[in-house]
Formats: C-alpha cells, structure tokens, sequence
C-alpha cells in the first residue's frame, strides 16, 4: 500500500502545483494591456469641443507614491464661457499602488477640508453608465477661500467602472486581477453652479474619452483573444 501511495502523493502535489502555476497572471499579457492603457491616456486630446487643455504637473510626491504606468493631468478651459474642468486619469500597474490614492485621503493632505458627506450617483454617456462618487472641498487662503467639486470613479480590468475604493482595495487582495492595476478618473470643478452644468462638464470631457475608459476597464484575457 505505502509503495502505491507515494507516488500518487507525489502525483497529486504535482498535479496542485501545475493547477496553481495556470492560475497565475500571464506577465506578458499584463505588459501588453498596460501598453495598451498607456497609449490611450496619451492620445487623450488637447481639444474636446470648446475646450482647450493645458498641462498640469502632478506633485512628486503623490507619483511616487502611485507610481503610474500611464498620467494625464490637464486643465480645460471652456473658451465661450470661461468654465474649467481638471481631468486627470492615473493608472497603475499595481492595484496596490491605488489603495491609498482617493479624494478623502489626498486632498486633506494638501490642506483642502472636506465639505459635507460624499454623494454616489451614476451618469449615462452614449449607453455606458458610469458610476461616481461626488466630493465637495474647501480650501482656505490669504485672499479667498476656493470651493471644488470632484467627479470620482475606478475603472478595473475585467471588473468594470465603480464608484469608490473599496471594490479597488478587494481586488488588490487577488493575485489573480493585482498586476494588471487600476485607474482612477477624476473631473475636478469650481463649486457654486448648478448641478446640471457640473454633470454637463463632465459629461463632455468624459464622454470624448470613453474608449479610454472602456479599454482601462477591458477584460485582459478577452482582449488577447
């Protein structure tokens, strides 16, 4: 009995270990779809209707931190109508990198105070919902005080769009979906208008990008197929 039962033992561990290696993420698939999701923030485009963008840098420090594969930080000014709408989109080939990078924790730490109790809501573009968390910031200075509002989501392969950091935070803990990272989408705007304009700005910046949305948020397996 003990000389049938070792080499099945021996089997079986072999068998477990072939099963987890198959489990694992294919690196140069991961590579390839990070290649992919750097290419289309970067062709993100200067003008999106009556909006001409213009670059803004990101604090050193918080790319340190993320660490991003791809970056976009731009401010666009509505030339009709004076308005402006930071977008910004971080990607990072690590979901872990994004645990700790949402409005509630950096913003504070740049002196801005937090306004009221976050509000989720999701907004259609052309069929696709996109579900988001709306923040509310005041900061104080010398000669007046700057009210901001913050259009927030997460778009995670294979997963989709959500709202918050917590689905984030989840699939941070899978080593499965964890190196092919997470992005996070963010339209920042001057508070005080209506809620209708702040949805409209929105609308028109993201909505030029929802390719680049979608392929943040793309299925990597399905992709390579």
């Amino acid at each position: 009995m003990k000389l049938i039962m070792a080499p099945l033992i021996t089997v079986l561990l072999l068998l477990g270990v072939y099963l987890e290696t198959r489990a694992m993420p294919d690196p140069v698939l991961a590579e390839r779809f990070h290649a992919v999701a750097k290419a289309a923030v970067d062709g993100v485009p200067q003008k999106i209707g009556s909006f001409e963008g213009i670059d803004t840098p990101i604090p050193p420090a918080a790319q340190a931190l993320l660490r991003p594969n791809a970056l976009l930080s731009r401010a666009y000014i509505n030339r009709s109508t004076g308005r402006t709408g930071n977008f910004i989109i971080v990607q990072c080939k690590d979901t872990r990198d994004m645990g700790g990078h949402y409005p509630p924790v950096c913003y504070p730490a740049h002196g801005w105070q937090r306004n009221g109790i976050p509000s989720q809501d999701v907004i259609a573009i052309e069929g696709t919902e996109i579900p988001i968390t709306r923040y509310e910031f005041n900061q104080a200075g010398f000669e007046r005080n700057r009210s901001i509002v913050i259009y927030n989501f997460f778009a995670l392969p294979g997963v989709g769009l959500v709202p918050d950091i917590d689905r984030v935070r989840t699939a941070a803990g899978d080593y499965r979906s964890r190196p092919f990272g997470a992005a996070q989408v963010q339209v920042v705007l001057d508070s005080g208008f209506p809620r209708s304009e702040e949805e409209a700005i929105f609308t028109e910046l993201v909505g030029a990008n929802l390719s680049v949305i979608q392929s943040l948020a793309s299925d990597p397996e399905a992709s390579s197929k």
